[in-house]
């Protein structure tokens, strides 16, 4: 036998009583092991929206209206909303859970209604939901031209507004934010300040699309961040 192949076979022989012995010398970098991640921990913790939407047509009267043979307009969403039959979807974007059945939802994506060759232009944003047991009001942006009558050819002056309530909520069930998810399932009705939203199309006090839709929660640390609008 070889010098060469003597010194190879007393390594290798010294390496696996080694391993034998007092376990591995050398271990493949596929197989190694790193130290398992510390779960995270929180001094203070609280309840947030992790995914969800609300699904809302506004009004089937006027979702007819404004895509019929009268105003002969259309209906557009961008920004994340998305048509879903009649209605529209608008995806959880924020929220500030304060109590146990109390906090802001916001949502993001905008609709436009169109109609009368541009006399007709309404288009809504930053839809948010403020949420007290089972109660709500639904707030938006929006930028409307005053309705001056059907037989009407000129455009109305520009009325805009910044979370303007412009519908009440009752809910089917009142929120709990200590469960896994919410039901914003409820009836609606058109508020007083809503009426400048349709540009005094309608009256306070009528009734809108249901809503409907589902919230997931989970806990995030920190405090519960403030609502300051959209």
């Amino acid at each position: 036998m070889s010098i060469k192949r003597l010194v190879v076979r007393r390594i290798s022989a010294t390496l696996a009583a080694a391993a034998i012995a007092g376990g591995t010398l050398f271990a493949p970098a596929s197989i190694s092991v790193l130290p398992q991640a510390q779960a995270q921990t929180c001094d203070e913790t609280h309840r947030a929206v992790s995914d969800g939407s609300l699904t809302w047509g506004v009004k089937e009267s006027f979702r007819n209206y404004v895509e019929g043979n009268i105003a002969r307009g259309a209906i557009t969403v961008k920004d994340g909303a998305s048509r879903s039959g009649g209605s529209v979807v608008y995806p959880a974007s924020a929220s500030s859970i304060t109590g146990d059945s109390k906090g802001v939802v916001r949502f993001g994506g905008t609709v436009n209604f169109t109609g009368h060759n541009g006399v007709l232009d309404l288009p809504l944003s930053d839809i948010a939901m403020h949420i007290d047991g089972s109660t709500a009001e639904l707030t938006a942006d929006y930028s409307s031209r005053k309705f001056e009558g059907m037989n009407s050819h000129e455009p109305g002056p520009i009325e805009t507004g910044n979370d303007v309530v412009f519908a009440s909520v009752n809910l089917n069930s009142a929120a709990n934010f200590k469960s896994n998810s919410v039901n914003l399932a409820g009836t609606t009705t058109l508020t007083s300040s809503g009426v400048n939203v349709f540009g005094g199309f309608y009256e306070a006090g009528i009734q809108l699309d249901n809503t409907v839709g589902t919230l997931s929660l989970k806990d995030e640390c920190g405090p519960a961040p403030e609502d300051t609008g959209g």
